[in-house]
């Protein structure tokens, strides 16, 4: 229980790490259509997956700690930074889903990381790059 609840508390501070890199990403304007549809859809991604991480805290009866953390995210202004940002967050989460319980695991995580998956994969589409091979959902 112990682990899965500070495993449950990093995510959420690099969730919230993504949101504000995002966040900052859109402020710096100077984007395509297409670059400024993604990084919304990311900003929509990552609020949903900040709230269902606060709320599984929540039914373990913790406090979700307000905190972000950048760990995934090295540039907000590069949009080779963004998908390198979901291919970590993806694979973060791919290992992770071990350390959960199943109704969670199989739920809420596995929507999350299919999500992070998709955004990834729309990066790669949009900069016309490969990432590096990775995991799949």
């Amino acid at each position: 229980m112990r682990v899965a609840w500070i495993l449950l508390r990093n995510l959420l501070a690099c969730e919230r790490g993504l949101l504000e890199g995002y966040a900052q990403a859109l402020r710096k304007g100077d984007r395509s259509a297409r670059e400024t549809e993604l990084i919304t859809r990311a900003i929509e991604a990552h609020q949903g997956h900040a709230r269902i991480l606060g709320e599984r805290l929540a039914t373990l009866g913790e406090h979700p700690p307000e905190l972000a953390d950048d760990l995934w995210i090295a540039d907000p202004d590069d949009p080779r930074a963004l998908l390198y940002a979901e291919q970590t967050s993806h694979d973060t989460w791919h290992d992770a889903l071990l350390d959960f319980a199943p109704e969670f695991a199989d739920g809420d995580a596995q929507c999350i990381l299919r999500e992070h998956h998709e955004l990834m994969r729309a990066w790669e589409a949009l900069l016309a790059v490969d990432a590096e091979p990775s995991v799949t959902v």
